[in-house]
Order: structure tokens, then sequence, then C-alpha cells
């Protein structure tokens, strides 16, 4: 049962679609699109540089929409949506993590690569998780 009256449930199904599209778009041009135009236009280190940070920061924004979106899922009892919008702010929250700023011994610059590898990985993943949660939402489920 919503815990919204009815004349809501609607506005905000429309707002939860919306914040899924802003949080699979972030996410997209975080991995895809920002890191073709920095190696175009800087040279490798800090094309990789570059990404990482956007990647990490991208991360924790996208994380807090997607929390949103979840809360706002569970008022108009949409609850598959709701855990796939969580699970999804999970893996953006893990992937901030493996970008995290901590010392490393020995070969820096292969383990940065190789996070950057596996942070734009996961991105890409947890974007999965954002479009199902968004097709629950639009099924309403």
């Amino acid at each position: 049962m919503p815990l919204l009256p009815f004349e809501y449930h609607e506005r905000v199904r429309v707002i939860v679609i919306y914040m899924y599209g802003l949080g699979a778009g972030g996410a997209w041009i975080a991995a895809i699109a920002s890191p073709n135009t920095s190696y175009d236009k800087l040279d490798p280190a800090r094309a990789d540089t570059h990404i990482r940070a956007l990647l990490r920061t991208a991360s924790a924004q996208i994380a807090v929409v997607l929390l949103l979106a979840a809360g706002l899922t569970v008022l108009i009892a949409y609850y598959m949506s709701a855990l796939f919008a969580v699970i999804a702010a999970i893996g953006f929250v893990s992937n901030r993590l493996v970008l995290s700023r901590r010392s490393t011994e020995g070969r820096v610059r292969d383990r940065r690569q190789a996070r950057r590898v596996i942070a734009v990985g996961l991105t890409l993943v947890f974007m999965l998780a954002i479009l199902i949660a968004m097709i629950f939402a639009v099924q309403r489920l």
C-alpha cells in the first residue's frame, strides 16, 4: 500500500523515472563520453588522472541521487525498483572506494590504471542496475 495519497502517486513516479535517467546519464558520461574526450585532448597521464577524479566525484553524486530515488519508490510502494536502486547506489559507493586515494606500493601507475579500468567496468554494470530499476518503475513494480 502506498504511503502517499493517490493523487501524488503518478507525479512521484515520474520524478523517480527522471532521477533514474539522471543517474544513468551521469554514469554514461563519466564512463564513456568523458574518457574519450580526455584521451583526445590530454596526454595519457593527465587523462588518466582526470578520469579517475571524474569517476570518484560522479560516483558519490550518482549514489546520492539513487538513494533519494529509492526512498521515493518506497513511498509509492515500488519495492523491486527500490531494491535495484539501492543495489546500484551501493555499487557506486564501492566504485568510489576503488578509486580512493590510498598509498600503494610497487608499481603505482599500473595499479592506478587497473583501478580505473575496474571502476569503469563497475560503472557500466551498475548503470544496467539503474536501467532495471527504471524498467521496474515504469512497469509499476
